[in-house]
């Protein structure tokens, strides 16, 4: 379609800097998630020159303890294939949990399963909700994971966007939004973000970024559904490009190329 007196076509291009985790799974069943049963055990030593878990803070004037309401734990827990001390370390236990109830009994946890071993190297799995202390076995949920657990995991984003490739070139907006993965496989995620620019020609405007990313792809293709500011009503296309990527500290730059038609 032609342009008008009152529609520009705009290019752009940008160069998208952010980190990002990258991993293979194995692929699933086309209509069932695969199953996975691990039984694991927490090595959890809570006082002695090497603990793993400590008291953080608690509620001022009162005793800070496990039954003590308000009192926050952190933790860093040996996880191994065993129940014995010296049974190999497949995994940390990461995160922390709080005594929620007044009368003390129930704890809230959040924390992450960083698994080490070869089989699983760098996958988590993500655990949240109440557990009751004094229960000889207490069910939580698996909110999440990444890695070979990564379906459905979302990940929220506020990238810098600069107008060049070095990590060092102005910036000229942010990449803000969320993505999750979408597929059984692991392979694809769907996003939805936006690219908010800051830069003085384009300052307060936005593109909103909408599709599946075929997360291996060499080009990855996504729609530009919206706009404001300079780019009322627009739409068009996005395409992603990994131009670097430093798999020690997760680091990548990613070059985006923007097609928009709009007001």
């Amino acid at each position: 379609m032609a342009p008008t007196s009152n529609t520009s076509l705009a290019k752009l291009f940008l160069f998208l800097l952010f980190a990002i985790f990258s991993s293979s799974s194995k692929a699933y069943d086309r209509h069932q998630l695969k199953e996975t049963n691990l039984t694991l055990y927490f090595q959890d030593f809570s006082s002695g020159p090497n603990a793993t878990s400590a008291i953080v803070t608690g509620i001022p004037g009162r005793v800070w303890s496990f039954s003590s309401f308000g009192t926050i734990f952190v933790a860093d827990d040996r996880i191994t294939a065993g129940p014995h001390m010296d049974s190999p370390q497949i995994a940390r236990g990461q995160g922390i949990y709080t005594t929620s109830s007044l009368d003390g009994v129930n704890a809230h946890i959040m924390f992450s399963i960083v698994f080490t071993n070869r089989e699983y190297n760098g996958s988590t799995l993500e655990i949240q909700g109440r557990v009751f202390n004094l229960a000889s076995a207490a069910e939580t949920a698996i909110v999440g994971g990444t890695g070979k657990f990564s379906f459905g995991t979302i990940f929220v984003t506020d990238d810098k966007i600069t107008a060049g490739p070095d990590k060092n070139s102005p910036e000229v907006g942010r990449g803000q939004g969320i993505y999750v993965t979408s597929s059984l496989d692991g392979a694809n995620t769907h996003v939805l973000f936006s690219i908010v620019f800051t830069s003085k020609e384009y300052n307060g405007s936005t593109l909103e970024i909408q599709g599946r990313s075929i997360q291996l792809a060499s080009v990855r293709e996504t729609s530009v559904v919206g706009g404001t500011g300079n780019f009322r009503l627009a739409k068009g296309i996005a395409t992603f490009e990994t131009i670097y990527y430093d798999a020690t500290i997760f680091y990548s730059v990613i070059r985006c190329n923007v097609t928009v038609l709009h007001a």
